[in-house]
């Protein structure tokens, strides 16, 4: 179960590296720090937490964790300008340390129903993410067509 989580987190944070990088023009600013600090955080708990749990320690979870949550932070970010970058390296920085914290914290208190839950967490935060980047989309082609609308006429 734990693995499955771990490469579910990486795809879905890949998919969402790609489609910041297909849809930058469409996004502002604050987009874009939204969309990395939400993929940083998320992936960064999920995996601080698990990974937690699989090895009981502390210091080793917090290390990838925090480290996982940089690099999905600032990847996310970078197509987004450098405010986008820094924002998504420190939400990964916060959630690879909350992750490794919960997941040593609750390892002996039902650690699989943790884990599903975390995983619902992330589900649901990148389907509120993607319906964002969804609204944001159409906000901003409804807004160059009507520039251009304007323009033309």
């Amino acid at each position: 179960m734990s693995w499955i989580s771990l490469i579910f987190v990486a795809i879905v944070s890949i998919y969402v590296f790609r489609l910041t990088t297909k849809r930058k023009t469409e996004m502002s600013i604050m987009t874009g720090m939204i969309v990395a600090m939400s993929n940083a955080m998320m992936s960064s708990v999920v995996v601080g937490t698990i990974i937690a749990m699989m090895i009981m320690k502390m210091f080793v979870p917090t290390v990838v964790g925090v480290l996982m949550g940089m690099i999905v932070g600032y990847l996310t970010g970078k197509p987004l300008g450098f405010m986008a970058i820094i924002d998504g390296i420190m939400a990964g920085i916060m959630g690879g340390m909350m992750g490794a914290m919960l997941g040593v914290m609750t390892m002996d208190d039902h650690p699989l129903y943790m884990v599903l839950f975390v995983d619902l967490v992330y589900i649901l935060m990148m389907a509120f993410l993607w319906g964002f980047l969804s609204k944001e989309s159409a906000n901003k082609s409804n807004d160059q067509d009507s520039i251009h609308h304007n323009m033309v006429s």
